[in-house]
């Protein structure tokens, strides 16, 4: 992964490293949730897409909102590849 110009923002990174962390199982809800508890702030879905988006521009690798997960109350999971 090669970040072009690479200045993150700190929810940038926040967002970044829950990813990480979370692997194959990282889920956006799941995600956003995991940020609002560690941080305390609430995350917005719009704020969150747009900066997934601004992360794919960036060069952080591909960032899929694929499909939603077969098990009760959906989800969209994340993909990040290089």
């Amino acid at each position: 992964m090669e970040l072009r110009n690479a200045s993150l923002g700190e929810f940038e990174q926040t967002i970044l490293l829950v990813i990480l962390g979370d692997g194959d199982s990282a889920f956006a809800l799941e995600v956003r949730r995991e940020i609002e508890e560690g941080t305390g702030r609430r995350v917005s879905r719009g704020a969150f897409c747009t900066t997934l988006e601004r992360l794919e521009r960036k060069g952080a690798g591909h960032l899929d909102l694929r499909s939603s997960r077969p098990t009760r109350g959906g989800g969209k999971p994340i993909a990040c590849s290089p």
